[in-house]
């Protein structure tokens, strides 16, 4: 157990020294011998979340404090660092679960609810924007629609005025045809 205690010890002084590598080679050095308690090898682990979070790697900060808090599940300061991790990485929901298995401070719950409420915030703003493009597609699509159904006007006018200015020539127009259905359900033109 002494030979436990002075690895710690000695992490304990290269973290102070900013020597992160060092700190984490000393305290896996701590947590490895065969007399380290379950106690004081989730220290070291949550130690060792630290460097790693010192060293501005989330992702090993996060897996050494899930080792801490493995071993010692009621690791306060390992579960807010955890917590803020996850908020960092904009994992909000896993931040509201770590937060319902262990006390953590007012602050850090303001934190997660804040962040929630953003993410919520974000989500509807999104909807909305999506909408708005959905009703813009539609009000594109609608005056497509209409400019086409102009244009076949248009060009249906142009036709009739061209057939009855042919038709003309011998005294004739398009209102003298009329378009009628048989009983037999066969269409017809008729000339009156």
């Amino acid at each position: 157990m002494v030979e436990v205690g002075k690895r710690k010890e000695q992490g304990n002084t290269f973290f102070k020294e900013n020597k992160f590598d060092d700190a984490i080679r000393l305290y896996s050095e701590a947590a490895d011998c065969e007399d380290a308690t379950k106690e004081l090898k989730a220290v070291c682990y949550g130690n060792i979340s630290l460097c790693y979070l010192r060293l501005n790697n989330p992702t090993k900060s996060l897996e050494y404090c899930d080792y801490a808090l493995g071993l010692k599940p009621d690791y306060q300061k390992v579960r807010e660092r955890k917590i803020g991790l996850l908020l960092d990485a904009k994992r909000i929901p896993e931040a509201r679960l770590e937060m319902g298995k262990g006390e953590v401070s007012d602050d850090l719950k303001a934190k997660v609810e804040e962040a929630e409420k953003e993410e919520n915030d974000k989500i509807l703003e999104d909807e909305k924007a999506m909408e708005r493009e959905a009703d813009l597609e539609t009000e594109a699509r609608e005056k497509e629609k209409q400019e086409k159904k102009k244009n076949l006007n248009e060009m249906t006018t142009a036709m009739k005025e061209l057939a009855n200015d042919v038709l003309e020539k011998f005294g004739m127009s398009l209102d003298c045809f009329k378009v009628k259905k048989s009983k037999e359900g066969k269409y017809c033109v008729d000339f009156s």
